[in-house]
């Protein structure tokens, strides 16, 4: 699978969730690559049926999409003789402790290919499935069940109150993926609610001296590993599109995503849903991002929480 540009039919058919004419259009970028020398598209995939293969799986794009794609890796490691999986060194801790995940290496300091295996780019696994929103594998990731009373990072979380995290902003790429930290600031006038900031980057001092009290712990969880033992405790993820909202949509967490008007392609078009994440709620941006958090206070409202 590739990413393209947003105009062209691949896009818009992923834009409306039509993956089989999606997958069509690879189609005919694959025969294309066939007859250009090796190398000439960043396509890994050859076209192989990987049942009974040795098979590689190279994580080539961000850290999202290779969480967001791992699902397809115990369907393939059920087929493959032999799944060996080259990640990002952030996602080696926590993606080595999955079950059906293969053998998991270090991408950065191990890229050759030793054993000839087909190789595969993860997100091209979609298109190797043919997968459709009907048929997506449900996310798959968990975390061990390591004692509490020797998880200093869970001791921080502590509270007798709901538990809700905010993610308010992504990487510097796409600025549409950051909505201000004042504009959480009416999540203030909720009772028994503890909020946690795990924000990363310059945009999380952007919660100091906020009217909200939100309990800081993103010095804890740098390490995505630490992260995800942490969202397993929340009741609730408020999430841009960054890889937290993955990495909360695998763990199956409820997850409430702010998306921008300009979202990307795997969002879907016109749905407040995701057939990616079956937890997951999808908040659109339209005239602004107030008009968001409105919606988000009155549906925090119909959980029970009260103001």
């Amino acid at each position: 699978m590739k990413l393209v540009r947003p105009h062209d039919p691949w896009n818009q058919a992923m834009r409306r969730g039509d993956f089989e004419s999606a997958w069509r259009e690879t189609d005919k970028l694959e025969a294309l690559r066939r007859r250009q020398p090796p190398g000439a598209c960043d396509l890994l995939w050859n076209g192989d049926n990987p049942h009974g293969r040795n098979v590689l799986v190279r994580c080539l794009h961000g850290l999202g999409d290779t969480i967001q794609f791992s699902r397809f890796l115990s369907p393939l490691n059920e087929i493959a003789a032999q799944l060996s999986v080259l990640v990002q060194p952030p996602l080696v801790p926590l993606f080595q402790n999955q079950s059906g995940f293969g053998i998991v290496r270090n991408g950065w300091t191990e890229w050759g290919n030793t054993d000839s295996a087909l190789e595969i780019e993860i997100m091209e696994l979609a298109y190797a499935f043919r997968v459709t929103p009907a048929t997506l594998p449900l996310p798959r990731l968990w975390v061990s069940g390591e004692s509490r009373r020797s998880d200093p990072i869970l001791d921080l979380l502590q509270t007798s109150a709901r538990k809700i995290a905010i993610f308010w902003a992504a990487s510097g790429w796409g600025g549409g993926r950051h909505v201000p930290f004042s504009f959480f600031e009416p999540l203030a006038d909720f009772s028994g609610v503890q909020f946690f900031s795990f924000q990363q980057g310059p945009c999380e001092r952007e919660a100091e001296e906020s009217v909200l009290p939100i309990r800081r712990i993103s010095e804890h969880t740098a390490d995505i590993r630490d992260l995800a033992r942490a969202l397993a405790e929340m009741d609730l993820v408020l999430t841009v599109d960054t890889m937290a909202a993955h990495l909360a949509g695998s763990l199956r967490i409820p997850a409430w995503l702010l998306l921008d008007r300009m979202a990307d392609w795997r969002w879907i078009e016109g749905r407040d849903d995701s057939p990616w994440y079956p937890e997951m709620r999808v908040f659109r941006e339209h005239r602004g991002w107030e008009e968001v958090i409105g919606e988000i206070l009155r549906e925090l409202e119909t959980t029970g929480l009260q103001r």
